[in-house]
């Protein structure tokens, strides 16, 4: 069963990151660190997220190029 709160969890984040962050190559890296991290706890809404960050779409194409993202 998938985790779909992990995508408000991941909006909260993805906010967060927007404010206090400005480098998007940095973002980028911790939005892969964090996308494993909910993955691996079953998160599979990802697509709730798309569009919220450029840099966190280039992420989740990173770790699932097969996805048409």
């Amino acid at each position: 069963m998938g985790w779909s709160s992990g995508s408000s969890l991941m909006g909260a984040v993805i906010q967060a990151l927007d404010e206090e962050c400005k480098d998007a190559a940095a973002r980028q890296k911790i939005y892969r660190m964090v996308i494993n991290a909910f993955e691996d706890h079953d998160w599979g809404c990802q697509d709730d997220c798309i569009g919220a960050d450029p840099a966190f779409d280039k992420a989740l194409k990173d770790l699932h190029p097969d996805w048409d993202i």
